[in-house]
């Protein structure tokens, strides 16, 4: 769980976060901040999750990521250290997460709640005025960073993709083409023993029908194996 501490420059953060603001105002947003600690591997807010709070990074670092559709997670920019914000549309009322933050390493924030911050901005309208264009300006970067990042992700996939079905379709041609080697040496060995049964062959014939089989059931042995190598490399098989 997070706990408080009081470790940070507030009024810097505050200035370097909302640099258009006024000393007074920023005095005046101080009042509805809080210092908050993260334990490393804990969530500051979960993709999808209703959110009223902004968060201003004072130490340590936080990973962003976003879920895909197969409900995977997909590191969209890691270790986002001191000066760092997000979340601020919730200043401006609850909103839906639209990515998941979580400490890299034990972090602190100062946040800043919606009904905290409401009161106080509605007094000031040039706070409330500023730090709206702030968070505007603040959205629209983000929204083109997760886009770009998320664009160069589908694009290794669907690299990999390509690759894995290349490789599929080289696995198939060669088992095909082993299965229709493996036709020869058993039209031979069938035909040879035909023979053999029906008495067709004897004498010196006979040992060179056996060292014909012989030769041919080695060579299926070898096609064989080559087969169950193939079988283990399937990326369905098991290990």
């Amino acid at each position: 769980m997070m706990t408080p501490t009081s470790q940070l420059n507030r009024l810097q953060l505050l200035s370097d976060t909302f640099a258009e603001l006024e000393t007074a105002d920023l005095a005046l947003l101080d009042q509805a901040a809080k210092i908050v600690r993260y334990a490393a591997g804990e969530d500051l807010c979960r993709e999808g999750e209703a959110g009223s709070t902004l968060f201003i990074l004072g130490s340590g670092a936080v990973d962003i990521l976003v879920e895909t559709a197969a409900s995977q997670e997909i590191l969209v920019d890691s270790n986002i250290g001191p000066g760092n914000y997000f979340g601020e549309m919730a200043l401006l009322g609850e909103t839906t997460r639209s990515a998941t933050v979580r400490a890299r390493e034990e972090t602190v924030a100062l946040v800043i709640d919606h009904a905290d911050f409401m009161p106080i901005a509605l007094a000031n309208p040039t706070l409330l005025r500023n730090a709206l264009r702030t968070v505007v300006g603040h959205v629209r970067r983000n929204d083109r960073a997760v886009i770009r990042e998320l664009n160069e992700k589908n694009s290794e996939l669907q690299r990999a993709y390509s690759e894995l079905a290349e490789q599929e379709q080289l696995r198939t041609e060669f088992i095909a083409t082993l299965s229709h080697e493996l036709r020869t040496p058993l039209a031979a060995i069938q035909g040879f023993l035909a023979l053999i049964n029906q008495g067709a062959i004897q004498g010196p014939s006979l040992s060179a029908a056996m060292r014909s089989i012989t030769r041919n059931v080695t060579h299926m042995v070898g096609l064989t194996n080559d087969l169950l190598i193939l079988y283990e490399m399937h990326p369905s098989s098991p290990s």
